[in-house]
C-alpha cells in the first residue's frame, strides 16, 4: 500500500468514526393546529464528517488504480466492498457496473 493510499484510507477511517456521531433529530410540523412528527428525522452530521464526506480531502485524491480499466479514481468512485485494500486490488464502480450488466 502506497503512502498516498494509506493517507486516504486514514481519512476514510476518520470519516467512518465521525459518521458514528451522526444524530437523528425528530422534526415536527403543524398540521390542522396540531404538532405532527414527520415520518423521517433530520440528520445532523458533525462538522468534521461534512468536511471529509462532502469536501475535497478524500474526493480530490485519485490514488486508486482500477485493476480493469487502469484509470486512477478517488475512494468514492470505487466499488469499495469488493476491493482488496491490503493487496492493492481495486475495482472502480464503472467497471463493476459493466461487469454486472443486466444483473445489476
Amino acid at each position: 500500500m502506497t503512502a498516498e493510499v494509506k493517507m486516504v484510507m486514514g481519512l476514510v477511517d476518520e470519516m467512518k468514526e465521525e459518521e458514528k456521531k451522526t444524530v437523528h433529530v425528530p422534526h415536527y410540523f403543524k398540521r390542522g393546529g396540531k404538532m405532527v412528527r414527520r415520518s423521517y428525522d433530520d440528520t445532523v452530521y458533525t462538522d468534521r464528517y461534512k468536511e471529509l464526506f462532502f469536501g475535497t480531502a478524500i474526493r480530490s485524491q485519485k490514488v486508486f488504480c482500477c485493476a480493469e480499466c487502469k484509470e486512477k479514481v478517488d475512494y468514492f468512485s470505487l466499488e469499495s466492498w469488493c476491493c482488496d485494500f491490503e493487496h492493492g486490488k481495486y475495482l472502480c464502480a464503472d467497471c463493476y457496473e459493466s461487469d454486472m450488466g443486466e444483473d445489476l
